[in-house]
């Protein structure tokens, strides 16, 4: 079975840099080609990704403590760090990991 791809194709308008630092400057991108001053070319670019990239999992993790145990009242970042890097090691993508204080009504 062969992935779905998406193409599609812009430009980018490109200048010599005004810095020491750089070679060119990135002007501006669009879809159609675009017109351009003396000192800017366009360059036209095709892009072919897999749809599959666009596919976002959603991700639902419920946590359940019983009343009778003891946990700090701190979760150290080495904790937070092992928990993200499971958490992205499962679903293979960047996961962002935040303890928040509840709300009223999210611990009923």
């Amino acid at each position: 079975m062969t992935a779905k791809m998406l193409t599609g194709t812009a430009y980018i308008v490109v200048a010599p840099a005004r810095q020491l630092c750089k070679d060119i400057t990135f002007r501006r991108m669009t879809k159609n080609v675009p017109s351009t001053d003396a000192d800017e070319i366009a360059i036209k670019i095709n892009v072919t990704v897999p749809a599959a990239l666009f596919n976002k999992p959603t991700i639902s993790i419920v946590a359940q403590i019983p009343d009778d145990t003891a946990i700090a009242q701190e979760i150290s970042a080495e904790v937070l760090d092992n928990i993200r890097e499971v958490a992205e090691q499962c679903i293979g993508g960047r996961v962002e990991v935040q303890v928040v204080e509840p709300t009223r009504g999210d611990d009923e």
